[in-house]
């Protein structure tokens, strides 16, 4: 997608990279991780990655205004799963997109999952770490990100 990051990653990879990259993201997520992991991150232009936010934004926003919808996603919530004071609005939301031969965002799924929020910064930080790509940015990312993870989920209790 960025041609010369891909060339990049492409003439730098290999087997063993890709066995140290599993080991990280094993250890770095204290267990093993059972699903596949990709041998490559992607690297998506902004242009596309504002487009994918935008779409996104807009279908959520969709959903998050329709009541018939929203009484629906309420009902599919077995009761021993329901919370009490609930949001009007998710706290974790995410809308995943596959990308079609013009290289254009097309909706996959739209899921709440909050475990993966804690997952992709590791992943993308074990990216950097065993390809060598430039990671400098994605440590300032990876803390702040971090930080604003703990305080939606733990807030001001002891974890």
């Amino acid at each position: 997608m960025i041609p010369e990051w891909r060339e990049r990653f492409n003439r730098t990879f290999t087997a063993e990279k890709y066995g140290r990259f599993l080991r990280e993201i094993d250890q770095r997520s204290g267990t093993h991780v059972a699903f596949r992991n990709c041998e490559t991150p992607c690297f998506i232009p902004k242009q596309i990655l504002d487009k994918m936010v935008s779409y996104g934004k807009t279908l959520v926003h969709q959903l998050l205004s329709n009541p018939d919808y929203m009484a629906a996603s309420a009902d599919a919530v077995p009761p021993e799963f329901r919370v009490p004071n609930e949001t009007p609005h998710p706290m974790f939301i995410q809308a995943d997109f596959g990308l079609d031969e013009n290289i254009q965002p097309k909706l996959v799924e739209i899921q709440g999952f909050p475990s993966l929020y804690a997952f992709q910064p590791v992943q993308a930080q074990a990216y950097c770490d065993v390809y060598g790509l430039d990671s400098t940015l994605s440590y300032v990312f990876v803390d702040d990100y971090c930080h604003l993870l703990k305080k939606t989920v733990v807030g001001g209790h002891d974890p």
